[in-house]
């Protein structure tokens, strides 16, 4: 019987898991540099093809975009920044200013002002391991300083290493963890929102009950990780403390591959 329960709740329920990072922007920026043949910096409206393009590439996961898409968020305010090699657009990186929601996952994050989100992250396979989207990531920071926004946020996922390996390399800290129930059906409904947050007191909390809020399900917020969803089992020795909440800056960059 129990193994028949375990069937059926992997066919009914699924689980998302998001760990909410932040950056103040009034700290040193680590100090990154493109490598050699390498050019950051923000899409032009010159750029939107070429951009949208890039959205159609067999390996883009992501919001497939054609060029008036591209011009449409270029006009609410987001900003696109483009790593090209030796001229060929090979990862991208996009930052709004309004809001750090994940609304296919019924997660609602608007920013105040001053603050930026970073999202869509995205550099193609054969451009990877060179420190493209590393060095895209410390531009964006020195960019967002440059004016005089004071924080940024993103989301990634824990099991996605790459990304991880780029937000301890720039310095992002950890500042709280989501982790859904969903229900499997035509859509995945939200059954329990589990929001830990590692320090209350922390003004960049963006998982608190004051900032985060979920469109369905029953929602539970509390200091700390939950007992069997440990925000320190990403972060080894320069973990923040499961128990007392703390939220630890990371040390330096992290030993891996470059992304």
């Amino acid at each position: 019987m129990s193994a028949l329960w375990q069937r059926v709740a992997r066919l009914r329920f699924a689980k998302s898991d998001f760990l909410a990072c932040a950056w103040n922007l009034g700290a040193l920026i680590p100090a990154v540099s493109p490598p050699v043949g390498a050019s950051i910096r923000p899409a032009d409206p010159a750029d939107f093809p070429r951009v949208a393009a890039f959205t159609q590439h067999a390996d883009f996961r992501g919001t497939r975009m054609q060029p008036n898409d591209v011009e449409g968020r270029y006009h609410k305010g987001h900003v696109c920044f483009i790593a090209a090699w030796r001229g060929e657009i090979a990862s991208v990186s996009w930052i709004r200013f309004d809001d750090a929601s994940l609304r296919l996952s019924g997660i609602e994050a608007p920013l105040r002002p001053g603050e930026a989100y970073v999202t869509a992250v995205f550099t193609l396979p054969a451009y990877r391991n060179r420190g493209l989207a590393t060095a895209v990531a410390a531009d964006q920071l020195r960019w967002l300083r440059g004016r005089g926004l004071r924080a940024a946020f993103l989301w990634v996922h824990p099991r996605n290493q790459a990304m991880l390996n780029v937000v301890r390399r720039t310095g992002w800290r950890p500042v709280g963890r989501v982790t859904q129930v969903l229900w499997r059906g035509k859509e995945r409904i939200p059954l329990v929102n589990l929001s830990a947050v590692l320090d209350p007191a922390d003004p960049l909390s963006l998982c608190s009950s004051r900032r985060l809020t979920f469109t369905a399900g029953v929602s539970v917020f509390r200091r700390g990780s939950f007992a069997w969803l440990p925000v320190a089992e990403l972060w080894g020795s320069q973990s923040p403390s499961s128990t007392r909440g703390e939220s630890i800056p990371f040390a330096g960059p992290a030993a891996g591959r470059q992304t």
